[in-house]
């Protein structure tokens, strides 16, 4: 199975993606774009007879979160197949397997895939690969023609100070939960040390904004959130919300959601955020502060 770069150029990805029967899911999923060749990801081509394409699977090596999480990582970005492709569970499955070959050569213990494509053919080759199906994600949007009625009391809604970042990814480290945390071949407290570093890294510049709530003159959550394309249009996105442990059922998180409301609304159509179904109190909270769900996806762990 040849690879793209140096065998296929860009335009003929894209050419594919664009006509390939996963094409609408792939759109939705990312916003209108797809880059297959962008950064450090990487991609399979299996031949098919005398046609160039059958298939795409991209991926990318971790780095980042290898360095945290004390083992190599991956995630399987996306995966696409020629219209009209008969078989196309096997064809999925050979794409997965050439994957899981590619990254065991590379050393990789886990690879993270979150389907933006679903369906029974891909899931039949994602079992018969052995993935564990570890969470389902929800994606929840906020229309700006949503008011939200509630009114915080005893609350500061400010930027944060540099001198307070430590405390603020301290919360994130302790507060946040999510899949990685699940995964028993993973060191929780790595795990957390990931989150905090996430947390910095969001403080420290790579979200446009982050806001902190102080209740009692202590902070007691925070928000970090940035503004992106989506379909043609603009939204904000919010990056991650977290409430301290023993500060919750007072209406912070509520808060940090209202003034995000405000501060993005003369720009931007809506919000978007992502949540765990597993959490079934943050599908309540958010549906109170006005979020619909618009999809479902489902999070996946291989193991090469």
């Amino acid at each position: 199975m040849p690879e793209a770069k140096g065998k296929l150029t860009e335009s003929a990805v894209r050419v594919f993606l664009r006509e390939s029967q996963e094409a609408l899911a792939l759109k939705n999923y990312f916003g209108g774009k797809v880059s297959p060749l962008s950064g450090q990801e990487y991609v399979i081509f299996p031949g098919q007879g005398k046609k160039p394409l059958s298939g795409v699977l991209a991926y990318q090596l971790l780095g980042w979160d290898s360095r945290l999480l004390g083992v190599k990582a991956a995630r399987m970005l996306f995966i696409a197949t020629r219209k009209n492709t008969l078989k196309r569970s096997s064809l999925y499955d050979n794409l997965i397997k050439d994957l899981l070959r590619r990254c065991r050569s590379a050393g990789v213990k886990i690879i993270f895939f979150r389907d933006p494509v679903g369906g029974r053919p891909l899931i039949f080759a994602l079992k018969k690969n052995k993935a564990r199906l570890i969470s389902r994600t929800l994606n929840a949007r906020l229309s700006f023609k949503e008011k939200i009625s509630f009114e915080p009391k005893g609350m500061l809604i400010r930027e944060p100070k540099k001198n307070e970042f430590k405390d603020i990814c301290a919360i994130m480290a302790s507060g946040y939960k999510n899949r990685l945390l699940r995964e028993s071949r993973l060191d929780k407290n790595k795990v957390k040390r990931l989150y905090y570093q996430w947390a910095m890294n969001d403080l420290s510049g790579r979200v446009d904004t982050c806001l902190v709530a102080c209740r009692k003159g202590r902070i007691a959550g925070f928000i970090a959130y940035d503004q992106r394309d989506f379909l043609g249009e603009r939204y904000g996105f919010v990056d991650m919300i977290v409430v301290k442990k023993g500060e919750r059922k007072h209406g912070i998180g509520m808060s940090l959601i209202k003034e995000a409301h405000k501060r993005l609304q003369s720009e931007n159509k809506g919000i978007i955020l992502n949540f765990e179904s597993e959490h079934p109190g943050l599908k309540r909270f958010y549906e109170k502060a006005g979020f619909r769900v618009r999809e479902t996806f489902n999070f996946y762990h291989l193991y090469p």
